[in-house]
């Protein structure tokens, strides 16, 4: 009979029993006890009949799993054990015991592993504080994991890890915490190292430079391997966090330290404690922290030059930095100062400690009014160093390295040999001397650039070898870049300038460089220049003219050339003539004519000459004849002939004598050469100004394409399109030509001109900023409602 079925006879069917029996409640009574004693009998009789099994194997067993699985064993009241369960094995309760820290340099081994280095927490048994990466020493350690049995959880904690992932730590740590591919370590394992660290530094209040030294190194060595940026983030923050707290001479002093660190501990949020830590130091900015603070801004523009010519954007950018604050900017702060809270990356102080990690600093950041001038330092950076950029990411020989030397900024040359510098030695070696300069063929020039021979170069060509010529230090007459194209056979003067680099010519010097090539095409006409029509000219060009030594160098070095070449300048004449206002024209000739008869003899060559510059000019035939009279009435029997048919070989009669101009005429006329020279400069920058700026249409989209047109029609044809358009797409060639006749497009006038080449608008602004940004260094459009075309961007 169950003890189930004894209990309900005693309770329920026993009263009723004893009441259909007569018996009273005290009878009642004794019943219900007497059941209860026969109850309590059976149960002790059936336990002592059918004793426990428990062998040796299985209580083990049962003590690792608890051990662990982190959960306390059921703890047994020996009081409440019968004697008989002596021999069996029972699961001892853990043992609490506190961390203990190894210090740096002390060996310590877990296991058969050899620890070599300490900095880690261990236990001998459970910790009676909580800590994610303490090393319990009597927590199992079996084989290494590998592959997906190693990885672990985002907030790992040693008392959780299997045997297996136990080993894969340990073996790690007693390998000197170094992997020879540092992408394979699992980024775990790494955290569950700087638990500690934290811990030692934030909680411990630990000391120890090593400590400091290792979190650097775990920073060198994983994190720049990693696609997470949190361990740069959580390494940056620990340092300054609690450099911070050592004080203010420690912490300038540790700012010292990083710098000489192969790799960067400026986080954004610590940059807050770096400039507190300069407030209170009550130093300037400097350069390298100008950069970061700057490269933060909003207002700083992001481009892809920063990134592909780094080094050389960080040298350009200090340079203008110190250019406009020499003695760099002071810092200043607001009223209050700024709370900043430490988040720790363990999972054990996140929570319970958080609260307890947080500093008071100046706030220097939240006056940002100061700080405004440094995005347009940074922006202009951006502008000097773009065509350099793009030259940089393209590959080839020394033409490309020579494009890419040219493009960089002069402030960064310093220092830097000249891709062509060689060259240029062997061409100098072989040059005529002249005056003050050195006389080169422009063939032999031309094979810096790896030019082919022609009869004439082609204005770009020309233009590229006056840029090259100037950037080996070198400066060049006449310069194609304000000049015409060279012609193969043509000289050039070069020299040295008398300052440190080569200075631009001034605008007085344009003009005062075309009258003379107007009078040495006038002088030399007859084959050859005599000395009194050079002093005329000179006269004429520099008297009252007010121009710096190296512009006075450079007319010297254009004579020189001009000379042996008088006609270079006769197919510009028409090109000069034409914005010259007609009210100055006619002084701008007589001068001319006072160039001719310089040396009391006018011939036949000078005079046809003077013709085609009257003519060129819009002036009549008849002002020469009066010009020649008013020098000498003698010339009255000179016929002047205008245009039509002339007899080969007729002369031009000569004076009887040999006649002297009048010099005080000279003067005179040359009183008004400053006038004539501002004319001509003007001509000069306004050609250059025409030559560089394509004409914009000031139309409409919509009405530059007509609807007739078709799409065969719009396209350019592939023999005129530029090179540097051949690694785009050829289907977007035309769209993007037209777009770069002007320099911003209303969003509805864009979209006009994708569709009229049946390209989808949006298919052709993404295509083309896909291929500038890989070909040219940054996107060519930008905008939404308005879109602007960076036409500075193309070659």
């Amino acid at each position: 009979m169950s003890s189930s079925i004894i209990i309900s006879f005693a309770v329920v069917i026993a009263p009723n029993l004893l009441g259909f029996l007569g018996v009273g409640v005290k009878g009642f009574i004794v019943v219900v006890l007497l059941g209860l004693a026969i109850v309590i009998s059976i149960l002790m009789k059936r336990r002592q009949n059918i004793p426990p099994k428990i062998s040796s194997e299985e209580t083990s067993a049962d003590s690792v799993t608890v051990q662990e699985s982190g959960i306390p064993p059921m703890r047994w009241n020996p009081q409440e054990t019968p004697s008989r369960f002596a021999t069996g094995r029972v699961a001892t309760p853990p043992r609490m015991t506190d961390l203990r820290w190894i210090p740096p340099n002390e060996p310590i081994s877990v296991g058969n592993y050899c620890i070599p280095s300490g900095m880690i927490y261990v236990s001998d048994g459970d910790p009676s504080v909580t800590e994610a990466s303490c090393i319990n020493l009597r927590k199992s350690v079996s084989q290494p994991a590998f592959g997906i049995a190693a990885r672990l959880s985002y907030y790992p904690q040693y008392m959780y890890l299997s045997a297996d992932q136990r080993a894969t730590y340990l073996e790690w740590l007693a390998g000197d915490r170094r992997d020879e591919d540092p992408t394979s370590r699992e980024l775990g394992y790494i955290f569950l190292f700087f638990y500690g660290l934290e811990r030692r530094l934030l909680v411990d209040k630990g000391q120890e430079q090593e400590v400091v030294a290792e979190i650097v190194r775990l920073l060198h060595r994983y994190g720049t391997y990693t696609r997470s940026r949190s361990l740069q983030s959580y390494c940056c923050q620990l340092v300054h966090f609690w450099g911070w707290q050592q004080g203010e001479q420690y912490y300038a002093q540790l700012l010292e330290w990083m710098k000489t660190l192969p790799v960067s501990l400026m986080a954004d949020d610590e940059l807050a404690i770096i400039l507190a830590s300069h407030f209170q130091s009550n130093k300037p900015l400097p350069p390298e922290l100008a950069y970061e603070l700057t490269s933060r801004d909003l207002m700083s523009r992001r481009s892809v030059v920063v990134s592909r010519v780094n080094r050389e954007f960080r040298e350009l950018f200090s340079k203008r930095y110190l250019e406009n604050f020499p003695d760099g900017m002071k810092l200043a702060r607001t009223k209050r100062l700024t709370r900043l809270q430490y988040r720790p990356a363990s999972p054990t102080l996140l929570y319970g400690w958080r609260d307890a990690f947080s500093i008071q600093v100046p706030d220097v950041l939240g006056l940002t009014s100061q700080f405004k001038p440094l995005p347009g330092i940074w922006n202009a950076c951006i502008e000097d160093l773009t065509g350099y950029s793009r030259a940089r990411s393209k590959t080839g020989g020394s033409t490309e390295s020579m494009k890419a030397y040219i493009a960089m900024p002069a402030d960064l040359r310093t220092g830097v040999v000249h891709p062509l510098a060689k060259s240029w030695d062997e061409i100098l070696a072989g040059a005529r001397p002249g005056k003050d300069c050195n006389l080169i063929d422009v063939g032999h020039a031309a094979q810096l650039l790896d030019i082919s021979q022609r009869e004439k170069l082609t204005p770009r060509q020309s233009q590229d070898l006056a840029q090259t010529i100037e950037s080996l230090g070198f400066v060049v007459e006449p310069d194609a870049r304000y000049d015409s194209a060279y012609a193969w056979d043509q000289e050039l003067a070069v020299f040295k300038p008398g300052g440190s680099k080569v200075m631009a010519p001034s605008p007085n010097y344009l003009g005062a460089s075309v009258l003379m090539k107007l009078c040495v095409l006038v002088a030399g006409a007859d084959g050859h220049v005599a000395p009194e029509e050079l002093d005329v000219s000179r006269r004429f060009v520099e008297q009252k003219l007010t121009i710096n030594s190296e512009d006075h160098r450079r007319l010297e070095a254009l004579e020189q050339v001009l000379v042996a070449d008088p006609n270079r300048i006769s197919g510009s004449l028409a090109r000069i003539a034409r914005p010259v206002p007609k009210e100055q024209r006619e002084l701008i000739c007589e001068v001319l004519v006072y160039v001719a008869a310089a040396d009391s003899i006018v011939t036949k060559d000078e005079i046809r000459i003077l013709e085609r510059i009257f003519k060129a000019f819009g002036l009549p035939a008849e002002k020469l004849e009066s010009h020649l009279k008013s020098i000498s009435p003698e010339f009255g029997e000179v016929i002047v002939q205008a245009g039509g048919s002339r007899t080969p070989g007729e002369p031009i009669p000569r004076p009887a004598q040999p006649f002297h101009i009048d010099m005080s005429r000279v003067d005179q006329i040359a009183q008004e050469t400053s006038e004539v020279i501002g004319i001509l400069s003007k001509v000069m920058a306004e050609d250059e100004s025409e030559s560089k700026e394509p004409e914009h249409n000031e139309k409409t989209g919509a009405a530059l394409i007509s609807k007739s047109s078709t799409v065969s029609e719009l396209r350019v044809p592939s023999s005129t399109e530029p090179e540097w358009l051949n690694s785009l797409e050829l289907k977007y060639h035309p769209v993007l030509l037209h777009l770069l006749e002007r320099d911003s497009w209303a969003r509805a006038d864009f979209e006009t001109l994708a569709k009229k080449f049946q390209l989808m608008p949006l298919d052709a602004f993404d295509a083309i900023n896909g291929w500038a940004d890989d070909n040219l260094g940054d996107f060519l459009l930008e905008g939404d409602d308005t879109i602007l075309v960076h036409k500075q961007l193309i070659p």
